[in-house]
């Protein structure tokens, strides 16, 4: 007896090596924000301040897609690292602002939540009544074209410059579920696969001088394809978590066959 139970833990330790060791690793990863709360009080009201960042227990260079999902001229997403920036002047002496996030993993499992943002006085921060430097675009519009519809391709830039160097800030006028721009570099990345083949939308440039504005139109003729949401995705709520298998390696893992009188066959 005790030489059976000798040789079963052998092989329980033998088949546990393998499978974290050997050629499987799964992975259980809980996705969910890394606060319950988001929320936030501006010290700086003007086009280009950092409200505040946000985040999810997988991580930074995890993959996650981020998104305001409602119609703001007022505050955006970093698509890419979860940072919201102001792209135009708030009012000042309101009522805080509330706006909805969402971040999308890489197995379409969506978490939702609200941020608030208060906004207090500050007529330090009033917008110029100087229009000096007001930004101008390179190019009277953009006509892109991109050959792969993968989410997060880069499709192009836009570009618009200030006569007295002041910092512009770039951002899609309007919601748009297929492209992003980042607010300082003005690259346009594909966040969505778009339900035609051409795809029409504007982009504003602010500075503390003014606004200025440039018709974007995208053609896409996809080569490669990644579904921008599926069928199966979840929406969950900030309060929620959602648990990701991940798996590391596909090949599977070795366990000895029952040799004579059902022990393993280790030859």
């Amino acid at each position: 007896m005790m030489s059976l139970q000798i040789v079963v833990f052998v092989v329980a330790v033998f088949v546990s090596s393998q499978l974290t060791t050997g050629r499987v690793v799964v992975k259980r990863q809980t996705f969910a924000f890394t606060s319950s709360v988001y929320s936030f009080t501006l010290s700086s009201y003007v086009p280009g301040t950092i409200v505040g960042k946000l985040g999810t227990t997988l991580g930074q260079n995890a993959g996650v897609a981020w998104r305001v999902t409602t119609p703001n001229n007022n505050v955006a997403i970093d698509y890419l690292t979860g940072q919201l920036v102001l792209i135009n002047y708030l009012q000042q002496c309101t009522a805080p602002q509330v706006v909805t996030v969402t971040a999308t993993n890489s197995a379409s499992v969506t978490l939702s939540t609200n941020v608030i943002i208060s906004v207090g006085c500050n007529t330090s921060s009033t917008s110029s009544t100087s229009t000096t430097g007001s930004p101008v675009f390179a190019v009277t519009s953009y006509t892109l074209t991109t050959s792969v519809c993968t989410l997060k391709t880069l499709v192009g830039t836009v570009s618009a410059t200030s006569s007295t160097g002041l910092a512009t800030v770039y951002a899609v006028v309007g919601a748009t579920a297929y492209f992003y721009v980042g607010p300082f570099s003005g690259q346009l990345f594909l966040t969505g696969i778009p339900p035609t083949s051409t795809t029409s939308f504007t982009v504003s440039a602010t500075n503390s001088a003014g606004t200025a504005s440039v018709p974007v139109t995208v053609t896409t003729s996809c080569t490669t394809t990644t579904v921008a949401t599926s069928t199966a995705a979840t929406t969950v709520t900030a309060a929620t978590t959602a648990t990701v298998t991940v798996v590391t390696t596909g090949t599977t893992p070795f366990i000895p066959t029952p040799g004579p009188g059902g022990l393993p066959d280790f030859g």
